[in-house]
Parts: C-alpha cells; sequence; structure tokens
C-alpha cells in the first residue's frame, strides 16, 4: 500500500492558494509538479520546491503523479478530467465540476471506465459550522425542518475575465459561478433538491474593468430561486455577483420545529435556538474545532486514495449541482 499521494497542480490562479496551503499541512500529500500556461506563476507557487512546466500533457505521463488537480477554468475540466482519467490518474476538479450536466456525465463515465476516483471541490461543506449544522439536524434535533434560506454573494472576478464570457463559464454566470456552492451545501446539510419551483435572474452591471480592460459580461450577475427538497421543506436561495464589500462566502438560516439553526449570520459562524434549553428561545453559540482553513477537505482527498474509499464529495455530487443549475436557468427564461 501506498504511504503518499504525488500530486499535479493544473492551474496556478488565485483560488489555488486555498488548495495548495491546505496540502503542504499533509504530510503524505507530495505535489511533485506545478502547471500553468504563465510559467512565471507555476515558479511562484513551487518556491523551488517542485518541478513546474506549461503544458499540462507533460504532468499526464509522469509515474510519481497520482492526483491530477485541475483548477483551471471552466471551459478547461471536461477535457483535462477525462485525458487525466485515460492516464491512471485520480482526479480533482475545482467547482464548478464542468460547464454542463453533459460535460460532467462525461467526466463520471471515463473515471469509472479507467478506474480512478474523481473527486469534486466545494469546500463550504467541509467548513467547521456546515458539519456541525448537518449532524444536528440529522440527530432530530431541530425537529421537522420547514424552511431554509441561503445567500450566496460576492462582488464578482476582479482578476479574469474568463468568468463574463458563457462559452469558457457555462451556461450561467453568477449561478453557476457561485450558485453551485449553495446548491451543495443545501443538498449536503439537509438533503436533495427535488423541484426548482420559481426563478428570476438578471443582469445589473454591464461593464467591467479587469486588469485595465473593459468587459462587457454576457451572463446573469443575480438570481432568486426557491427549492423544494425531498423532505418537503422548502429553500429561497439568493445568488449574485453585485456585492461590492463584506462579504462572507454564505449566510444561511434553517427552521425546524424545534427550533432554529443559523450559520454565518449576524450571530457569528454558528448559533442554534431550541425548545430542549433551559431557555427556549435562547441563542447557543457552541464551540466549534479549530482546523485549518481547507485542512479537513484535502486530508479526506488523500485518505481516500491511500486507503481505496469512494470519494465523499464526487463527481456526482458536481453533476447534482450542475442539474440544479441548469433548472435555473430553464426556469427563469420562461
Amino acid at each position: 500500500m501506498k504511504n503518499e499521494v504525488g500530486i499535479a497542480v493544473i492551474g496556478c490562479g488565485a483560488i489555488s492558494d486555498y488548495h495548495i496551503n491546505a496540502l503542504r499541512l499533509i504530510p503524505q500529500a507530495k505535489i511533485r509538479v506545478f502547471c500553468d500556461i504563465d510559467l512565471s506563476r507555476a515558479c511562484a507557487k513551487a518556491q523551488g520546491h517542485a518541478d513546474v512546466c506549461s503544458d499540462w500533457h507533460e504532468t499526464l505521463s509522469r509515474d510519481d503523479v497520482d492526483l491530477a488537480m485541475i483548477l483551471t477554468p471552466n471551459d478547461l475540466h471536461c477535457e483535462m478530467a477525462v485525458e487525466a482519467a485515460k492516464a491512471g490518474k485520480n482526479v480533482f476538479v475545482q467547482k464548478p465540476m464542468a460547464r454542463s450536466s453533459q460535460e460532467c456525465r462525461l467526466m463520471i463515465e471515463t473515471a469509472q471506465k479507467c478506474g480512478v476516483m474523481l473527486f469534486q471541490s466545494y469546500m463550504h461543506r467541509y467548513f467547521e459550522e456546515s458539519r456541525y449544522a448537518r449532524e444536528y439536524i440529522k440527530s432530530g434535533r431541530l425537529g421537522d425542518v420547514y424552511l431554509c434560506r441561503i445567500r450566496n454573494s460576492l462582488p464578482g472576478s476582479d482578476y479574469s475575465s474568463w468568468q463574463y464570457d458563457h462559452v469558457r463559464c457555462g451556461r450561467g454566470g453568477a449561478i453557476i459561478d457561485v450558485g453551485v456552492h449553495g446548491i451543495d451545501l443545501v443538498s449536503y446539510i439537509l438533503g436533495d433538491i427535488e423541484e426548482v419551483v420559481s426563478a428570476s435572474k438578471g443582469q445589473h452591471v454591464h461593464e467591467r474593468m479587469i486588469n485595465g480592460e473593459c468587459v462587457h459580461p454576457d451572463n446573469e450577475d443575480w438570481a432568486l430561486a426557491t427549492y423544494r427538497l425531498s423532505s418537503g421543506a422548502f429553500v429561497s436561495h439568493e445568488i449574485s455577483w453585485i456585492q461590492k464589500w463584506q462579504c462572507n462566502r454564505f449566510v444561511m438560516e434553517v427552521h425546524g420545529s424545534k427550533g432554529s439553526i443559523f450559520l454565518r449570520t449576524g450571530f457569528g459562524p454558528l448559533a442554534y435556538t431550541s425548545i430542549d434549553s433551559a431557555q427556549p428561545g435562547e441563542l447557543i453559540k457552541p464551540v466549534l474545532a479549530d482546523v485549518p482553513f481547507g485542512y479537513r477537505q484535502h486530508e479526506e482527498v488523500i485518505q481516500c486514495i491511500l486507503q481505496g474509499k469512494p470519494p465523499v464529495c464526487s463527481g456526482h455530487d458536481g453533476l447534482r449541482a450542475l442539474s440544479v443549475v441548469e433548472k435555473i436557468l430553464d426556469k427563469a427564461s420562461m
């Protein structure tokens, strides 16, 4: 049995720091090569401790690479994941998994055919407050879940322009970029989204300055959607690229027959009310574990590969989220 996982980091843009910093905390994770079309960015991430290259195909021919970590723009995910799987590499893909559910299915089918693991990156489900909320609700302490409200809001990208091009980003803008986080989190904490009941979308910002270049987005920068879960509960989801400051990744509240639970609200990272507390209705703020940012997610990936366990956050999770994105877009276009 192997005792370490050799990794190729493909794509050294802004999101790569989150993954790289977490991997460096895990002794069994060995980054062998950094790859980026801008070789200077690859060199900056490697810091002299790994190889660098500008051709991603080169990383897949290496015998010391077990995992291809794909952190590139969306339009490259499917091709890279398929070729990595065919080369016998396990595959980790930054969200969203691809530009469409059709691309997701091809990635899943290829990974299964080639006998490799396919991991989807949804970082929010690994936050301590998310994990706590999931177990709290599963335990029945919230009672029957009635209603959830979640908001994903960012200012939009100010460092690259590809997110504003639907050919590269995929069908959808803010929905496929940041909305997928909320879709996955709802599914992870509360269960499957059975139906997109209603949806609206639109665009407020028609011109953006990206690295001195004037860009004219061709996709939406806000959306509102309502879901019905398989449990019968309803979810209100707000999505936007138009919150300029003080963004909080997500804000979520869930209301049930025995109380409510609040994640990343004005009450702090996590708080809940319960009819079972000494003073029903009082706000309780549990102490959360102090775990380095990103550690749980990446440790899970490494251990799955070493122990041959199936991915917890898999390609099927990526497909599920993209399928909901497409239903939102279809409903909003009616």
